[in-house]
């Protein structure tokens, strides 16, 4: 599943430029509380339904996907990727219950590259030295990240942690305005604050 869901994931940035892709990819949280349930029987209150709509909204505007117009038909590999990360994390949720993070991390990884071999030999592609640096870095800080949300799931209910991922995009359109110059459009500017809302938004409400 996670093979699939990263699959389409880099096939979205392939195909979109980098907000609009990063953006998509926030989805993945309002299939998290939609599958929560039935998957896990775990209870999702009001209010974290209305905070992780409020995000998923956002979403929408960020990425102008509320101008039907306008819709490049390609975002549903983003949406795929999505909903498959989501019950990829939900299984690992289940899986935290009897094994250890370090477990998870290991199995899960081991599948991923298996399933990849295919596509290397397909479409090999020689690397530089430095670009070989910077993969092994990202794949340092990407284990390190796997084992924080190994560790989240396994403490944290998923309807609660749903909508605190969101702060993930605002950093990242600060970080691509400042580092990288990319523009900020008024619909990712609006959209980033309704996503912030969301993640707020529950301490604001009784629980019910």
């Amino acid at each position: 599943m996670a093979s699939l869901s990263w699959i389409c994931y880099y096939q979205s940035f392939c195909m979109f430029p980098l907000g609009l892709a990063t953006t998509l990819t926030f989805s993945s949280q309002f299939f998290v509380l939609l599958l929560t349930d039935p998957m896990l029987r775990e209870h999702v209150t009001m209010r974290h339904v209305l905070a992780a709509t409020l995000g998923f909204m956002g979403v929408i505007v960020a990425s102008d996907l509320w101008q039907p117009h306008q819709i490049d038909w390609g975002v549903l590999y983003d949406f795929v990727s999505s909903f498959m990360g989501a019950v990829m994390l939900l299984m690992m949720r289940s899986l935290t219950r009897t094994d250890s993070a370090e477990t998870i991390l290991f199995y899960m990884p081991l599948v991923v590259f298996v399933t990849s071999l295919p596509q290397v030999f397909a479409d090999w592609r020689p690397i530089s030295a430095e670009d070989a640096g910077w993969l092994c870095l990202f794949g340092l800080s990407g284990t390190v990240t796997a084992w924080g949300f190994v560790e989240d799931y396994r403490y944290g209910r998923p309807a609660v942690l749903a909508p605190w991922t969101y702060f993930r995009l605002a950093a990242g359109l600060i970080a691509g305005t400042v580092i990288f110059y990319d523009p900020l459009t008024m619909s990712m500017a609006v959209g980033s604050i309704l996503i912030v809302m969301g993640a707020l938004f529950p301490r604001g409400l009784p629980a019910r």
